[in-house]
């Protein structure tokens, strides 16, 4: 009787191993589903390794970007300064206003960011054992900040994989990262600069859920620093910007 038990217990056992595995590999190629355009679904599993191989790419350049807008303000500024602290946009210079006032200009950079550096990351898919033919003149980038940053890439290629052509166009990643907030709040000190350029409210900046740091660099030029414990690598992320009061 005890062997006859031991016998349906293993049993049940393998069967919910089966299982496990099956859900897991169900779920994996959903994820996949879900982050890139394939022309035949039915190549999803033979065509995982190269969407993860450029989606692993994609999160890598776009925490890259990321990271460079926080040490200077803007990926590409056009007024700036540079100290110890390294090169920091100034969003006020002397009663002029530099402050992109919409959030799309940075999403903007950002993801002029990744299509020119998204190949770099790729390297002619050199660590991959499958040829893939890319059309880098068709790439397209679209970044949007909200409580998660959102990255999509329009990016055609055939890869080469067991004999058949897999043609995909389109991938995707999703950063835990809320920059949305981090603009809000670098908006609201802009507007009290340009209200009321030679006074800082310190009760309103030790009142927000970031700490700000502030970096005197000369007698009228400061760096404002917000710090976020959660940036998109799961390290501090620092948001720097410039204001200049005077001449």
């Amino acid at each position: 009787m005890l062997k006859k038990e031991s016998k349906y217990l293993f049993l049940y056992i393998a069967l919910g191993i089966v299982v496990i595995f099956a859900s897991i590999g169900a779920v994996y190629i959903l994820s996949i589903e879900k982050s890139a355009n394939i022309e035949n679904p039915a190549d999803l599993s033979a065509a995982s390794p190269v969407i993860r191989y450029v989606e692993n790419c994609l999160i890598s350049v776009a925490k890259s970007g990321l990271n460079k807008l926080g040490e200077q303000g803007r990926i590409y500024p056009s007024v700036f300064l540079e100290s110890e602290e390294g090169i920091v946009t100034y969003f006020y210079y002397k009663g002029n206003n530099y402050f992109p006032g919409n959030i799309e200009i940075l999403e903007k950079e950002l993801s002029t960011y990744i299509m020119q550096n998204l190949g770099y990351c790729i390297d002619d898919f050199t660590d991959l054992p499958y040829y893939v033919d890319d059309d880098k003149e068709k790439m397209e980038s679209r970044v949007r900040f909200s409580e998660n940053t959102t990255v999509l890439v329009t990016y055609p290629m055939t890869a080469q994989i067991d004999g058949n052509d897999i043609r995909i166009s389109e991938f995707s990643a999703v950063l835990d990262f809320d920059f949305l907030s981090v603009y809000e709040l670098t908006s609201a000190i802009y507007e009290k600069t340009k209200n009321d350029p030679e006074w800082i409210d310190i009760d309103f900046l030790a009142d927000q859920a970031y700490e700000i740091r502030l970096i005197r660099v000369s007698e009228n030029s400061l760096i404002y620093e917000i710090m976020d414990a959660k940036g998109p690598s799961g390290q501090e992320f620092n948001y720097r910007f410039a204001m200049k009061y005077k001449t």
